[in-house]
């Protein structure tokens, strides 16, 4: 007795095609992507590879807290706005804009910008964070080309659209 797999193999296939596709995209963006658990670490699910640009260590250290876990980066007079922030957020059903400090391997602090929403089920729960966040030299280069193309170089303000941003 023989059994037809061909579909099955095809939807693997397809499945894996996507997959690499997702990644590629992700992985070809100019900041940080990630999807983390709404506890106390923050602990990753998934991270995009530039995250080592903005704070010295490799996606595989922060994946699951396996060498250090994104919280304790979180510059310790920033973490009570942080969480404030993402619990207000979350408690409105909207998505947030923040930026913050971060401590690099080398223990220097970096500034990032972060934009998040949280995924919750159908039960109103938070299953996770999907988040995307740019070091400052990234904003700043983003910034500058926002600014080029409007031919307003001399404007410093940074606009986003109609999003709820807090600043330390």
């Amino acid at each position: 007795m023989y059994v037809d797999i061909t579909d099955r193999k095809r939807i693997e296939a397809d499945l894996i095609a996507s997959k690499d596709q997702y990644l590629s995209i992700v992985n070809n963006i100019p900041s940080i992507t990630y999807r983390c658990k709404f506890d106390s670490d923050w602990t990753m699910l998934f991270i995009s590879a530039q995250v080592d640009c903005i704070t010295g260590y490799s996606a595989d250290e922060l994946l699951h807290n396996s060498e250090i876990s994104y919280g304790i980066l979180i510059h310790k007079e920033d973490q009570e706005l942080v969480t404030r922030v993402v619990e207000e957020a979350i408690a409105n059903n909207a998505p947030w804009v923040i930026e913050y400090r971060v401590r690099h391997k080398d223990d220097n602090l970096r500034w990032v910008y972060k934009k998040a929403t949280a995924i919750k089920d159908t039960t109103g729960q938070v299953q996770h964070l999907d988040n995307l966040f740019v070091g400052q030299e990234q904003m700043w280069i983003l910034q500058s080309v926002k600014c080029s193309n409007r031919k307003s170089l001399n404007s410093k303000k940074l606009c986003f659209g109609n999003t709820r941003r807090k600043s330390i």
